[in-house]
């Protein structure tokens, strides 16, 4: 690939740009002429395993829709991109790219939505839709067949986990630390109300809730996998990466999930889908097929 390709990313917290760099250190051709822009405020815990440049769209920008659109423009004005490639959202997190930049094509990694929130809060008609669809969990019924009219579709079955080559998820029974972990990257008082969870099950398995250790981004721990990894109990929010990470966990290892509110995401089903088997049958993790898969379709996009 020697044209430029843009990577979406936006969103709080860490979990869209986790997934970006899972695919973007799977290989070393994507990164070569890849940019990735994001929005988080915790951009700078993920430095050690960025393989190409992140922006960070400043934070005033982010308060103005004006401003924002402003920057869109002199950002892709600055490094020509060729093509786009999207997390989530066929139209950005605020719709922006439903009118940006129409020529240039685009890509969507296509986590679940909560497609009927979405379409009435930007509506469709005369919206530019992506070329090419990787769906990385079973999607609304609506919004796949509205991306399958429009778009050229394929399905990833097993999920993408950062660093998983890394991670040993077989260790021996005595080799796990019989620890309870709090997980989160999400703001304080969602935090406040998993220590809570932590602690109650905590009671409950006659452990100690003084011995609770928690991984949160003041701690400026990252990637949190090995450590997840090293210990029996985790309890976290029910966003994709950590679902994506238990469901390949050995049975010995205990994931408490709290579903949090988000307007684009139904946690809840997640981790009802989680309890009927999520992934589970499909061990090992899809990162080297994703990649492969953004590979081949960035290829067909460019001009010969």
């Amino acid at each position: 690939m020697k044209e430029n390709t843009l990577f979406y990313a936006l969103g709080g917290g860490l979990g869209h740009l986790t997934r970006i760099l899972a695919l973007l250190n799977e290989t070393m051709e994507l990164p070569r002429s890849a940019r990735v822009l994001a929005s988080s405020n915790l951009v700078s815990l993920v430095k050690p395993l960025q393989p190409c440049p992140v922006d960070v769209v400043p934070p005033e920008v982010m308060s103005s829709r004006k401003q924002y659109y402003d920057f869109l423009k002199n950002y892709l004005f600055e490094f020509q991109f060729k093509s786009i490639v999207l997390d989530t959202f066929p139209w950005g997190i605020v719709g922006e790219w439903s009118a940006m930049a129409p020529t240039i094509p685009r890509i969507l990694l296509a986590r679940y939505l909560n497609w009927q929130v979405y379409i009435r809060k930007f509506p469709c008609p005369g919206k530019t839709v992506p070329h090419h669809v990787l769906t990385l969990e079973t999607l609304d019924r609506d919004y796949l067949s509205f991306l399958r009219a429009r778009a050229e579709v394929t399905a990833l079955e097993q999920p993408i986990i950062l660093n998983y080559t890394e991670i040993q998820t077989d260790l021996p029974e005595q080799a796990l630390k019989d620890n309870w972990l709090v997980v989160h990257s999400g703001p304080d008082h969602e935090q406040q109300t998993l220590i809570a969870l932590a602690k109650e099950n905590m009671r409950k398995n006659g452990h100690n809730p003084k011995l609770l250790n928690t991984v949160f981004p003041h701690q400026e721990l990252f990637p949190v996998q090995k450590l997840i990894c090293s210990v029996k109990h985790v309890v976290s929010g029910t966003g994709y990466n950590l679902v994506a990470l238990a469901s390949q966990a050995p049975p010995r290892r205990n994931h408490y999930f709290y579903p949090f509110p988000r307007l684009f995401d139904d946690q809840a089903l997640r981790l009802q889908r989680f309890k009927t088997g999520l992934w589970q049958q499909k061990k090992g993790s899809g990162n080297g097929r994703a990649a492969q898969w953004l590979l081949d379709t960035l290829a067909d996009l460019s001009p010969a």
